[in-house]
């Protein structure tokens, strides 16, 4: 969108534009990935359920703090929640898992990527 594109006159609107029907459950999954806490959980409950006590001892978080991180989860479709008599435990879902695989995909491109630049950056300085 700029001089070259004809269909857009800047200060004469923006054409239609359809946005994705997901929008609302994509921001609420950007939205529970942005917290280190949340980021925690999901590492802890990827490849076995957890019950939320043994959450609260291992991240020493008080239980009504991790409860809140546990619903944003939950609410984002990243975690399934079972209740055994007074405990509920917890897994990721498909979802998260896929997420997390991403992540780290990306991550490690990421640094692929930046270890190529600083190879060429030394290779021109040197």
């Amino acid at each position: 969108m700029g001089e070259s594109d004809p269909a857009y006159d800047c200060c004469r609107g923006i054409p239609a534009v359809a946005f994705p029907e997901s929008l609302g459950r994509d921001a609420r999954v950007f939205k529970a990935l942005g917290d280190e806490t949340r980021l925690k959980l999901l590492h802890l409950v990827r490849h076995r359920e957890i019950c939320v006590c043994d959450l609260v001892d291992t991240l020493e978080v008080p239980q009504g703090t991790l409860s809140h991180h546990l619903a944003v989860l939950h609410q984002a479709g990243l975690v399934t929640t079972r209740k055994e008599g007074r405990w509920n435990h917890y897994q990721a879902t498909a979802l998260a898992e896929g997420l997390l695989i991403h992540m780290t995909e990306v991550e490690r491109s990421a640094k692929g990527e930046e270890g190529k630049r600083r190879r060429r950056s030394v290779r021109k300085t040197g």
